[in-house]
């Protein structure tokens, strides 16, 4: 059974770019190994939105590592659903860095707090919060 699992968490240490190469470089080579597939998102700052999918132990064995990683922390799990077929067939580790603003003093993410205010439901719809993603971002690299 293939799920697709979706979770947010803030970095404990500072990535540098080359950091984040280092750990995209790992990731990729990891999940082909397992067949996970996916996206990150990364805000340049702290803050990792992941999309995992793959069969359930291989996800749910990964998950369970990311959790126990010391570089993270505030593991929040904002989706954990069963699918029929993947959304990212085709990438190891989709990549995207986003850029963090404030609006009114509220700390936002810029392409991800609008998708977040406008897919509430994504989690009960057909196609979930992983390919709501993928669309939202889609449109957005579109769009400029």
């Amino acid at each position: 059974m293939n799920i697709e699992l979706v979770y947010m968490s803030r970095a404990k240490v500072s990535f540098t770019t080359d950091d984040l190469f280092r750990l995209l470089e790992s990731a990729r080579a990891n999940n082909k190994k397992c067949s996970i597939t996916g996206m990150l998102l990364f805000d340049g700052s702290s803050t990792f939105i992941q999309v995992l999918e793959g069969h359930s132990n291989q996800v749910n064995a990964l998950f369970a590592s990311i959790q126990q990683d010391h570089r993270h922390e505030n593991i929040e799990l904002l989706s954990k659903r069963m699918v029929f077929s993947r959304n990212f067939p085709d990438w190891s580790m989709g990549f995207k860095k986003i850029k963090q603003q404030s609006r009114e003093g509220k700390p936002m993410i810029e392409g991800f707090n609008h998708f977040l205010e406008a897919n509430n439901d994504s989690q009960n719809s057909d196609k979930g919060i992983g390919l709501s993603l993928l669309e939202h971002f889609k449109k957005e690299l579109n769009s400029t």
